[in-house]
């Protein structure tokens, strides 16, 4: 699985958020022709949510095994949350604040995605059209954050490194921008 033309380095999380050794989760994020790409990798075999059916829009992936990608538009604090389970199973939410869903949802036709589980862990990629996120923030700068929950005991992983003592993803003043 390699949707991703230009071969762009994954980032690795090597540490979760108390500073513990893990599967090392791994991210690209990139903007194509027509859509952005959250591509993940994690090295250990996953905990995914038996309701979820792959590829289908499923609330509450978070429960299981999964990673998150947020984007944010910096000047206006709105932003998604994209989840993406390892069967391809895969949620969205537009919140216009920390924590307070937006109320209503773009429309989200043309989201797709792929998948793999092998013995050793699992590969997904989340295909967003780019309309959808324009729609959604607007235009101007976008920032970002790529994090993973794993396992049991459950791990927080995050790219972003949030000044508080416990795992919260929606801290949007803190996303950053994408590596060139």
């Amino acid at each position: 699985m390699n949707p991703d033309p230009d071969n762009k380095p994954f980032i690795t999380l090597e540490t979760d958020w108390f500073g513990e050794a893990g599967p090392d989760p791994a991210f690209r994020v990139e903007m194509g022709d027509d859509a952005w790409l959250f591509h993940v990798r994690v090295n250990k075999p996953p905990l995914g949510d038996p309701g979820a059916a792959a590829g289908e829009f499923h609330e509450g992936l978070w429960r299981y095994d999964v990673a998150e990608w947020f984007v944010a538009h910096r000047n206006t604090g709105r932003y998604m949350e994209w989840n993406l389970a390892p069967n391809g199973a895969w949620w969205a939410m537009l919140f216009s604040a920390p924590r307070r869903r937006a109320g209503v949802l773009p429309d989200l036709q043309g989201v797709r995605t792929e998948s793999a589980i092998t013995d050793d862990g699992w590969e997904a990629v989340l295909h967003v059209p780019r309309a959808i996120l324009a729609n959604a923030l607007g235009a101007g700068v976008l920032t970002h954050n790529a994090c993973f929950v794993l396992g049991v005991p459950r791990q927080h992983f995050s790219w972003v490194n949030f000044p508080v003592k416990e795992p919260d993803f929606h801290l949007p003043g803190y996303f950053r921008a994408l590596p060139q």
